[in-house]
C-alpha cells in the first residue's frame, strides 16, 4: 500500500502535466534586446485562458517550463513570466546563454521564422480566408512552443499585505518586474482608498557586470515612475502609496561615465518594448532611462543617487538597516517579503525577518522565499 498511493499521486501528476502541455500556444512576437536578451509574447489563451471564476490567469511573478519540439521533445527549461497579471498578453523576458546553448538555439530559431531587422518579428497564420495575429505550429509542423504551468512563486503573495518588499537577485529579478508593474499600473491606478499591497518597496541587487543584460528592466522601473509622478499629478489621494525602487549594485570596480545617444529607431534593441504605447499624455518623473541607465554604469561609492523615487547604491544592501527603516515607517503592522535569488541573501534575509518581528508590539515580517 505504501508504494500504490504514491504511484498513484505520481500518475494523477503526469496525466495533469500532460493535459496541461497539450494546450496551444500561441506566440505573437519575439524581441530582440541587445546584448543578449530576447522577449517572448505569448497571446492569453490555451495555458492562459481566462479562469471560468474570471481571475487572471496566473499572479504575480509565476513561471513556467517552455519547452520547444523543434530543439527537443525532452528538453524543458524555466522562465518566469515578466508581464503582469492583468496585461493583455504575456510576457517571458529570457537571457542567451553561451552559443550553442538551448536558449541561444531557441533564438535563432524563432527569428529566423521572420524578418527581424528591426529587431521584432510578429506572427500570423490563417484561419480559413481571415489572417489572425499569432503562430502555433512551425514550418516542420510540430508546435512552436509547448508550456506546462503556470506555477507559484514567492510574489504571488503580495495580495494578502499593507505593505511589503519585493526583492529579486540575478536572474531572480524578474518577479520583482511582474510585481512592481501589477501594483503601479493596476493595484494603484484601479482601486480607490486602501489597497493590498498599499505600499511596495522594491529591490533589484545586481552585478554590475550583468546591468546591459537587463535595460528592459531600466525601462520599465522608468515606466513606473512616470506612472507613480502621473497618479500623483492627478490626485493628492495618491501619495498614500508609498513607492520605493532600490538598485543595488555590485564589483563595481573602476566604473566610468557612459554617455548614451540612442536613435530613436534603435531604441526597442536596446530598452525594449515600452510597458504603455501610444495613449494620454502622462506626466513624466524626473529621469529618463538613459539618465538610470548611467548612474547604474558608474555607482559613486558611498553615496545614494536619488532619482525620484528610484534610489541607486553602489554595493551590497544592509539589510538590518532596511527591515528598520521600513518598520519605522509601519509599526505595528504585517510586511510582506517576497525574495527570489540566491541562498545567501535568503538566509540574511530570514534573520532579519525574525529579528524584527515581535508579536508583542503585533509587528511581523513574514517571508516568502524562493532561492537557487
Amino acid at each position: 500500500l505504501r508504494f500504490i498511493v504514491p504511484a498513484v499521486m505520481y500518475a494523477a501528476e503526469r496525466i495533469v502535466t500532460i493535459r496541461r502541455t497539450r494546450q496551444p500556444v500561441t506566440l505573437l512576437s519575439v524581441t530582440s534586446m541587445k546584448p543578449n536578451v530576447f522577449s517572448l509574447e505569448i497571446e492569453k489563451s490555451g495555458p492562459f485562458e481566462m479562469k471560468t471564476n474570471g481571475r487572471e490567469p496566473y499572479s504575480e511573478g509565476q513561471y513556467c517550463f517552455i519547452n520547444c519540439p523543434h530543439l527537443s521533445q525532452f528538453q524543458w527549461h524555466p522562465f518566469t513570466i515578466s508581464s503582469a497579471p492583468f496585461d493583455k498578453t504575456v510576457t517571458f523576458h529570457i537571457r542567451k546563454s553561451i552559443p550553442g546553448s538551448w536558449t541561444d538555439e531557441l533564438y535563432d530559431y524563432l527569428l529566423s521564422l521572420g524578418d527581424s531587422k528591426t529587431g521584432r518579428v510578429t506572427f500570423s497564420r490563417n484561419i480559413g480566408a481571415e489572417r489572425v495575429s499569432g503562430k502555433i505550429i512551425g514550418p516542420d509542423g510540430l508546435a512552436l512552443l509547448k508550456i506546462d504551468g503556470p506555477h507559484s512563486a514567492p510574489t504571488q503573495h503580495i495580495s494578502k499585505y499593507e505593505n511589503v518588499m519585493v526583492i529579486g537577485a540575478g536572474i531572480g529579478v524578474t518577479p520583482v518586474a511582474s510585481a512592481s508593474k501589477s501594483v503601479v499600473f493596476h493595484k494603484w491606478r484601479t482601486s480607490v482608498g486602501k489597497v493590498f499591497p498599499n505600499n511596495g518597496y522594491f529591490y533589484w541587487v545586481v552585478s554590475h557586470r550583468d546591468v546591459d543584460s537587463f535595460r528592459w528592466l531600466i525601462r520599465l522601473i522608468k515606466d513606473c515612475q512616470d506612472e507613480v509622478s502621473h497618479q500623483r499629478s492627478k490626485a493628492t489621494s495618491a501619495y498614500q502609496h508609498k513607492f520605493e525602487f532600490h538598485i543595488f549594485v555590485t564589483s563595481a570596480k573602476n566604473p566610468k561615465p557612459v554617455k548614451l545617444h540612442i536613435a530613436k529607431e534603435d531604441e526597442l534593441s536596446f530598452w525594449g518594448a515600452k510597458t504603455e504605447e501610444g495613449g494620454i499624455a502622462k506626466t513624466k518623473g524626473p529621469f529618463d532611462e538613459s539618465t538610470l541607465y548611467s548612474a547604474l554604469k558608474c555607482p559613486v561609492l558611498g553615496e545614494v543617487k536619488q532619482l525620484g523615487n528610484v534610489y541607486v547604491h553602489n554595493g551590497r544592501p544592509n539589510w538590518r538597516a532596511e527591515f528598520a527603516r521600513v518598520k519605522a515607517y509601519h509599526p505595528e503592522s504585517t510586511i510582506g517579503v517576497a525574495f527570489c535569488g540566491n541562498e545567501h541573501i535568503a538566509k540574511d534575509l530570514k534573520r532579519q525577518s525574525a529579528a524584527f518581528s515581535n508579536v508583542e508590539q503585533n509587528s511581523l515580517f513574514r517571508l516568502h522565499l524562493e532561492n537557487f
